[in-house]
């Protein structure tokens, strides 16, 4: 985890930390904790997932009533009805996806990693193809979904302009 997503993720836990008085000694103790988990953080780029994932737990109370700036933690479930209506509109290229594969002379390719490095595959067949492509579309509109946007809107055409050339 990078530093600008570990700064942004360690501000509530900052400000908890900041604003919390401890009431008895295991409060005492849950305040050292954390504070030692932020310094392991801080040093350590590889750590810093584990220590988030710890923080998940410990923060349950926090996350759920939205303290100290922990709605940003919140895991927010995309209702059914939406995660269906996105699958059927990600299957609804099928065709498209179909014209494409047919006339494609080099079948599409997609990466995976093997090992520690990224290596790249042709798609063995056209479902194969589909599939891959309906999960990625549905992955995007969840994301859009996530950040508050709109994720059925269709998107303008862009169209470009020929200059006249002198």
């Amino acid at each position: 985890m990078k530093d600008d997503r570990w700064n942004t993720l360690i501000e509530p836990v900052q400000s908890w930390v900041d604003n919390f008085t401890p009431i008895d000694e295991d409060d005492e103790d849950r305040l050292e904790v954390v504070k030692l988990s932020m310094k392991r953080g801080n040093r350590s780029e590889n750590k810093r997932h584990g220590i988030i994932k710890n923080w998940r737990t410990e923060f349950a109370n926090e996350i759920e009533n939205e303290e100290y700036g922990f709605s940003t933690w919140a895991r927010k479930s995309i209702p059914k009805e939406i995660v269906i209506k996105m699958v059927k509109a990600a299957t609804e290229e099928t065709t498209g996806r179909k014209a494409l594969w047919e006339k494609s002379v080099r079948k599409p390719t997609f990466s995976k990693k093997v090992g520690d490095a990224r290596q790249l595959f042709t798609h063995p067949n056209f479902e194969h193809f589909n599939q891959h492509e309906i999960d990625r579309d549905v992955a995007a509109f969840k994301a859009i979904y996530k950040k508050g946007g709109d994720w059925d809107a269709v998107a303008p055409v862009f169209e470009v302009e020929k200059e006249d050339s002198a």
